[in-house]
């Protein structure tokens, strides 16, 4: 039952990836920068995010310019931000990007779960989060930039405890064996803070 809950949500959140990366303003936006397509993929991603509570952010990252995100929106709270201009970041650096434009089309790329530090993520700012993203590849087949989704995994968590017992009591590890979720929450995340449970 649990393990179906999670398998669920990955497989919502990659097919929202495919719709995203699949949209012709996507590829526009990485190959030519063309202003309203972005403006497109913009509201795409604002609408996705309205209608997706455990969406932190979305981002359109190229392949080149070091990884520059050529789009993005941030949940503030209950509003969403377009970031714009020089506030946009290059993010190659990431495994999250150097991984995703590895995959194939319509392969998905899953971060390990963590505390997210990146600047900028609004409502996501050291909340435990994973990020989705998948290709956006041209006509050759070629990736040439990233569709990239951080998902609050604080609502993911609490509905893994739906419906449950009250005389259960959930644990969730990494492969580590660091805790996830755990009845006691300063015992998790651990890792985070320099300390293993």
């Amino acid at each position: 039952m649990l393990i179906g809950r999670i398998t669920q949500q990955r497989e919502e959140v990659s097919r929202n990836l495919q719709v995203l990366a699949s949209h012709p303003a996507a590829l526009a936006s990485v190959q030519s920068g063309n202003g309203a397509q972005q403006d497109q993929l913009a509201t795409l991603f604002e609408r996705m995010l309205y209608a997706n509570p455990s969406y932190y952010q979305i981002r359109l990252i190229s392949a080149s310019d070091n990884g520059l995100e050529r789009v993005r929106v941030d949940r503030a709270g209950d509003h969403m931000v377009r970031v714009q201009g020089d506030d946009l970041q290059e993010k190659a650096h990431f495994s999250y990007v150097s991984g995703t434009l590895k995959l194939s089309a319509g392969a998905t790329y899953l971060s390990r779960i963590v505390i997210n530090h990146e600047h900028g993520a609004h409502s996501g700012l050291e909340q435990p989060s994973v990020i989705l993203a998948t290709p956006v590849v041209d006509d050759l087949g070629h990736a040439v930039g990233a569709v990239v989704i951080n998902l609050d995994l604080n609502s993911v968590f609490s509905a893994l405890m739906v419906n449950m017992p009250r005389e259960y009591q959930l644990f969730l590890a990494n492969r580590n064996g660091d805790y996830l979720i755990h009845p006691d929450p300063t015992m998790t995340f651990g890792f985070d803070k320099g300390r293993r449970f």
